[in-house]
């Protein structure tokens, strides 16, 4: 578009007297702040699901890197360029392992993001801005993935793009030295039960020119092929463990289980070999995981063996496990990459410095799925909602109350805006979260927990008007800022337990895969 070509970034760069919208001047406005104030500063990039949140701040941060080059030609600094550079071909890697299609958006976030740029320069007289930083650092925080979605879609969404995007490229000759060792995996979406729930889960065109864009940033960040082919191996065994069914035994051998006789077995040894051979395991140790868990007491250890349905959400615990482990190791390899200059420069300049941050906060936004649509809102829309019923009370405090109340004190005439005051959705939500920590700690001790959580939020918050149940689809209603929004409560404590045993992370410390072993959480 034209109001973002180069030209356009000059303009905002120089003028400061055009009051018109735009994101380069919001980018600008937080330039002039900390050189020209000596202090840091934070944009928030917020909306709905669909409004174009992450596309901002990639602008935001194309707009820092062309004022950095524009004010300081006459003492150049290739560090704050690179450091600039690389969080903008982070982007790309971050989206396609966090970012999926939903039925609002084709490339929604699927994790908050709060990238921090920070510029260092010599601690001198203020007048003396634009001239003295010299090098750069930055650091990509993330909040709140979706690892659900890994074994999980809703009709109409897609699971991370990263899975398709591997597929697409997988017989390609340009990438065969990546994928010699996949000749495995098949190609078909529809092979795979951790992709094949919804409809619009299909490989798309732009998944393979996405994946050559992904894979040249990863080279120029500094992942080597090694790497690379580690985490994709990573994607497979997700993918391949998503198809390890288990049926009950009558009984089993001791030469197929050795010691241990198990009540369940899979259905397809292939996948479990499969997975196996992607992160290096042991066959036994790894089957002994996903079917039993090990109980250990002061005295002696004993495993108990899974039930069918607790079987299934040991395999998906390990998926989302592994795929968290994965996204994490991605994140904190990038931020490596932003801090290097600054641990190469601190450690040789003894000189006085100043240090100054430009944060950048792209959060989930509002998301409602509208049931006609076929849509369903759960947990994840749930967290997603709080996070931004927690930021539109910041605004409703930070500049309705606080700036009014200035008003009041300095005696200003102006015309009060009424507004309401959403603090008591923010108390619902913790009252919510206190009667799910309860009910979570006695998990296991009672049948159909979900149902039991249901129960007691309709007796603590029978009386308030911002709440009600809605018993015939099994949920509840919040009258949120942006209106009403109807939850389903299926899946609720299981997704808040997030339960991970011992032995899950036993097993995946035995691998060789630098991307997941020893990645306790």
């Amino acid at each position: 578009m034209e109001m973002y070509r180069t030209t356009t970034t000059t303009t905002n760069t120089t003028t400061t007297t055009d009051k018109r919208p735009h994101i380069f001047a919001v980018a600008n406005l937080a330039y002039r702040i900390i050189f020209e104030q000596n202090t840091g500063c934070s944009i928030i990039v917020t909306g709905e699901s669909g409004s174009g949140k992450t596309e901002a701040s990639k602008l935001l941060l194309l707009f820092l890197s062309h004022v950095f080059r524009m004010n300081n030609q006459q003492q150049p600094s290739l560090e704050i360029e690179n450091v600039v550079d690389i969080a903008i071909k982070s982007n790309c890697i971050l989206e396609s392992f966090g970012n999926a299609m939903t039925i609002c958006n084709d490339n929604s976030s699927r994790f908050g993001k709060f990238s921090e740029i920070s510029f260092v320069r010599d601690d001198v007289q203020p007048d003396d801005h634009h001239q003295n930083y010299h090098y750069s650092f930055g650091t990509i925080h993330d909040y709140l993935l979706e690892k659900c979605r890994v074994i999980g879609q809703q009709e109409g969404e897609r699971n991370f793009h990263c899975f398709y995007q591997m597929l697409s490229v997988l017989n390609s000759q340009k990438y065969g030295h990546l994928f010699f060792e996949f000749d495995v995996l098949d190609i078909d979406v529809n092979s795979y039960d951790y992709l094949n729930g919804s409809s619009k889960s299909q490989i798309h065109t732009q998944d393979e020119l996405n994946f050559e864009q992904v894979f040249d940033s990863m080279l120029a960040i500094g992942f080597d092929y090694e790497e690379i082919r580690s985490i994709y191996k990573v994607l497979a065994a997700i993918l391949v463990l998503g198809n390890i069914r288990f049926t009950l035994l009558q009984q089993c051998s001791d030469e197929e289980f050795g010691d241990y006789k198990n009540a369940l077995n899979f259905l397809d040894r292939e996948f479990l070999e499969k997975f196996c051979q992607f992160l290096s395991l042991d066959f036994h140790n790894t089957l002994l995981t996903l079917c039993s868990r090990l109980i250990r007491t002061p005295n002696e250890s004993v495993r108990k063996s899974y039930d069918h349905r607790q079987a299934i959400q040991s395999r998906d615990a390990m998926a989302k496990a592994l795929y968290n482990n994965l996204f994490g190791y991605i994140l904190k390899r990038i931020n490596v990459r932003l801090k290097l200059e600054k641990e190469r420069t601190v450690a040789d300049d003894d000189r006085p410095l100043r240090i100054d941050t430009i944060g950048i906060l792209d959060i989930y936004g509002f998301e409602v799925f509208e049931k006609n649509k076929n849509g369903k809102n759960g947990f994840e829309q749930f967290m997603i909602n709080y996070s931004n019923e927690k930021l539109h009370q910041l605004f409703i405090d930070s500049i309705m109350k606080k700036e009014q109340s200035l008003y009041e004190q300095e005696d200003i005439c102006w015309k009060k805006i009424d507004f309401e005051d959403h603090q008591v959705i923010c108390q619902i939500y913790r009252g919510i979260f206190a009667i799910l920590d309860e009910i979570c700690a006695t998990v296991g001790t009672h049948q159909h927990d979900d149902s039991r959580f249901l129960k007691f939020l309709g007796h603590h918050f029978k009386d308030d008007r911002h709440f009600r149940i809605q018993k015939d689809d099994f949920g509840f209603i919040i009258n949120h800022f942006d209106g009403e929004v109807q939850y389903t409560i299926d899946g609720f404590v299981e997704k808040n337990l997030n339960q991970l045993y011992h032995d899950h992370y036993e097993l995946i410390q035995t691998t060789t895969n630098p991307f997941v072993e020893g990645k306790k959480k």
